[in-house]
């Protein structure tokens, strides 16, 4: 059995031009019927089983009650036979004393069990919040971030029991419903170090059953040039991705923490330019080189691995309206990480704030891919 899964966000429409205003897809354009599409392509490389985040499908304008992130994606999964570990990501909002509006989140976890009770084996498990610490702008923040991500954590594992499942017994695989944790791998290295953090981030990690680490070679100590060779690329990418797992495992150990480490993120983008470091080089040769690389480490170290992404996110060239003209495609590299480019539209008089469901699907282009790759759902607890 492989490991193997991807971080999918069908987000993937183009920037577009409305009464001089340039606008990216609103999130709430997309329909059932063009997620299940997207889908289709990844299952027509045998990769069936996918990670999510949450938050975007259905927080239309906002409104917390409308928020159900997953509700097209898990059920196109479904009809595929697909499995998901399913996301509820955090919601930043200044208005709120801790910074975020948690019952955003919490509604993510509660109609995702909903779902995940109603049919079963499609949610093979719950993910709390993504590089949610990260995301404090300063190390004041961090620490609240913090507790708000152990606040989710209980309120997920105390929302279990009402809908059937439990976390507590991986043995009983029809109600074990294993809660996750998806945080950079700097962050995870905070838990043995003298961080503002580091006590809430002990207790979230001994909460959970199991944490997604998010390892990026690309930007690491990356010294091998414009044009490097296969081999050459691809042995630093298994080693660097070995490096930095075993920094979080010996980081857990310092703190006597047993839970399991999956990678949560790992890609290369095939274009676009890095903010930080410019002259890192991006190409689709690159990006195969690297998911390559990344089953053979997967596999040969029995590491439930989400490759990011599926889908390159054209809304992450820019900002709407900025710059006045849209983005080009030597943009920012963070657009280019997918495997897959889809091709569609949205009627140009629904910018820039687009009507719901009117994204038209044209065409998906594969950049690349790795043939004899067959994905699985194993994660610690399981077997296989």
């Amino acid at each position: 059995m492989s490991y193997i899964g991807f971080a999918f966000q069908p987000y993937v429409g183009p920037w577009q031009e409305s009464g001089g205003v340039w606008a990216a897809d609103a999130w709430s354009s997309y329909s059932q019927e063009v997620v299940q599409s997207l889908l289709v392509s990844l299952q027509a490389q045998d990769i069936d089983m996918i990670s999510t985040y949450g938050n975007g499908y259905s927080a239309y304008g906002g409104i917390v009650s409308q928020t159900d992130s997953n509700q097209y994606i898990l059920p196109a999964a479904s009809a595929l036979g697909m499995t998901v570990v399913a996301g509820a990501n955090q919601w930043l909002d200044a208005s709120q004393a801790s910074g975020w509006n948690l019952a955003v989140t919490e509604s993510d976890i509660t109609s995702t069990l909903e779902f995940a009770s109603n049919n079963p084996g499609v949610v093979i498990g719950l993910n709390i919040t993504n590089e949610a610490i990260e995301s404090g702008t300063s190390t004041s923040t961090e620490p609240q971030f913090a507790e708000n991500i152990y606040t989710l954590v209980q309120y997920a594992i105390s929302q279990l029991g009402a809908y059937g499942f439990q976390n507590t017994d991986p043995t009983n695989s029809a109600t074990y419903m294993p809660i996750s944790i998806r945080e950079s791998q700097g962050i995870l290295c905070g838990v043995s170090q003298s961080q503002s953090y580091s006590d809430t981030l002990l207790q979230i990690l001994k909460s959970v059953n199991l944490v997604y680490a998010n390892i990026y070679p690309y930007g690491f100590t990356y010294n091998l040039g414009a044009n490097p060779s296969q081999t050459d690329f691809q042995d630093y990418v298994k080693t660097q991705l070995g490096a930095y797992y075993q920094a979080i495992i010996s980081s857990f150990e310092a703190v006597n923490l047993s839970t399991p480490v999956c990678i949560g993120e790992t890609g290369w983008p095939t274009n676009g330019v890095n903010a930080t470091n410019p002259a890192l080089p991006t190409s689709i040769e690159l990006a195969q080189w690297n998911y390559a690389a990344v089953v053979d480490w997967a596999i040969s170290n029995q590491i439930t691995t989400f490759a990011f992404e599926a889908f390159n996110e054209p809304f992450k060239s820019g900002l709407p309206g900025s710059p006045p003209s849209p983005p080009t495609y030597s943009g920012s590299d963070q657009a280019y990480f997918g495997v897959f480019q889809a091709q569609g539209q949205v009627p140009s008089g629904d910018y820039p704030y687009n009507q719901t469901n009117n994204y038209s699907l044209d065409s998906i282009v594969q950049q690349y891919c790795y043939s004899g790759v067959t994905a699985g759902s194993l994660l610690p607890g399981a077997s296989g």
